[in-house]
């Protein structure tokens, strides 16, 4: 497989960070239910990402909530 020309790599990059910042925050802050209830999560706050691109596709979400050190500004 030839290497992708400058302006590709950087398009591919550009895209894979998209995706990793939504898959991210595909999880809403507080979807985490921490109680004795049969619930892990609020299903209303965990959401799918159906990312179709040039580069990648991803249904999302993770499944797993984000942990606290990932926190953008």
């Amino acid at each position: 497989m030839p290497h992708l020309g400058h302006d590709e790599r950087y398009d591919r990059a550009d895209e894979f960070m998209e995706v990793a910042f939504r898959l991210w925050d595909s999880w809403e802050p507080d979807a985490l239910v921490l109680d004795a209830s049969a619930h892990l999560c609020d299903p209303d706050k965990v959401h799918y990402l159906n990312h179709v691109g040039r580069w990648f596709q991803s249904r999302g979400p993770l499944n797993i909530p984000q942990g606290p050190q990932a926190a953008r500004s």
